[in-house]
């Protein structure tokens, strides 16, 4: 009697197939890459693939491009809602936007970015409170597959890795926003901040400004500031200048809203000037780290006798200024200011979430830059 010899494909299928019904393998969860399991088999590549390929044949698994393959049999699957396969989850607080020419910068922005792009192309989106995020409402989340989710401005850094890291690892499609190097394996959209400092830096120089620093609060460390710093050294490097080290200041620890809370910073960045505005070539501009710093650094000048504006021209980042409660305290614009875009970023961040779901992009993770613009005042 002759014997008949089981294809090695379908000795993986028979293997893997026991696994998953003694949920080894639970309902959800993520086979072993076709690496891992030509190793484990010793088999080639392709006969991995022609055991996936029956797996998914017989309703076991399904891949996802660019995720890897997943177990969709087992105890209790879930049905997904029809709703979901058209809807994409935005975890951002959903806040008033202005479409004027001249937009605010506020970081709410990107994600009305977010809100309107996704409407735009046709589909469906649910709003996740990131002060509401919890294990409960990922796994839900998951279960029901949406077309992918954004993560916009809103979280602190470590959250927004930990929840990417989870959508990655469940087949989620995901898109972030920021440029930090822990955010460097997820699709991203980012603003260039090396860009923002050099542009702002050269139109400064453009004025006739030469003696020129940057300010920043000392507890801030950002990501975005050592791009920053970039810019704004090549651009005086290149003009033959020399760069100034950087202005440290302290900030209260927390914000006060109030005419002394006001004059409390104001007092606060004086005390790191005096070497500054009170020497033989005073400097003639000092870009601060954020919009919000301008009232604060202008006020500053006049204690030393400097007319912001005219001896010194104090600059911003972000766009933001027109909006800020401390104009009633000093109403002296920035000479200039930085415009990341922020609506744009939003919006991009949606059409790299759709081009990652239609297969349009490579496996690796995809960075999207988007270039801010200097905005003047003066």
């Amino acid at each position: 009697m002759s014997s008949v010899t089981v294809p090695l494909y379908k000795r993986i299928v028979e293997d893997i197939v026991e696994r998953i019904d003694r949920e080894e393998f639970a309902y959800g969860s993520q086979l072993p890459s076709r690496a891992e399991m030509a190793t484990r088999y010793g088999v080639s590549h392709i006969t991995v693939q022609a055991a996936l390929k029956d797996l998914a044949h017989l309703g076991y698994v399904e891949g996802r491009r660019g995720a890897g393959v997943y177990v969709i049999h087992g105890a209790h699957p879930q049905p997904r809602p029809q709703i979901a396969s058209s809807t994409i989850v935005i975890i951002g607080v959903r806040q008033p936007y202005n479409r004027a020419p001249h937009k605010d910068g506020w970081a709410k922005n990107v994600a009305a970015g977010a809100f309107e792009a996704t409407l735009q192309y046709g589909f469906n989106q649910t709003i996740l409170h990131p002060d509401r995020l919890c294990q409960e409402s990922m796994e839900s989340l998951i279960l029901n597959r949406p077309v992918g989710v954004v993560i916009p401005e809103g979280l602190p850094g470590p959250a927004v890795h930990y929840w990417a890291s989870y959508l990655r690892n469940a087949g989620v499609p995901c898109v972030v926003y920021g440029d930090s190097p822990d955010l460097a394996t997820f699709d991203r959209v980012t603003s260039d901040w090396r860009h923002g400092g050099r542009s702002l830096a050269e139109w400064l120089i453009a004025q006739g400004r030469r003696n020129i620093i940057q300010a920043r609060p000392a507890t801030v460390e950002g990501y975005w500031f050592g791009p920053l710093r970039e810019g704004y050294v090549s651009a005086m490097l290149e003009a033959g200048l020399q760069p100034n080290e950087v202005v440290r200041f302290e900030e209260a620890e927390a914000w006060d809203p109030t005419q002394d809370g006001f004059e409390r910073r104001v007092r606060r960045a004086s005390s790191c000037l005096p070497e500054y505005l009170s020497c033989s070539v005073p400097v003639d501009a000092i870009m601060t780290a954020s919009d919000g710093h301008v009232p604060v650094f202008a006020s500053a000048c006049r204690l030393f006798g400097k007319v912001p504006g005219d001896d010194v021209l104090v600059t911003g980042y972000d766009d933001y200024w027109a909006n800020l409660p401390e104009l009633e305290y000093e109403p002296a614009p920035p000479a200039a200011s930085v415009d990341k875009h922020n609506f744009e970023i939003g919006e991009r961040m949606v059409k790299l979430l759709l081009d990652r779901t239609e297969g349009k992009l490579a496996a690796s993770a995809e960075r999207i830059v988007v270039l801010p613009t200097v905005t003047t005042y003066k």
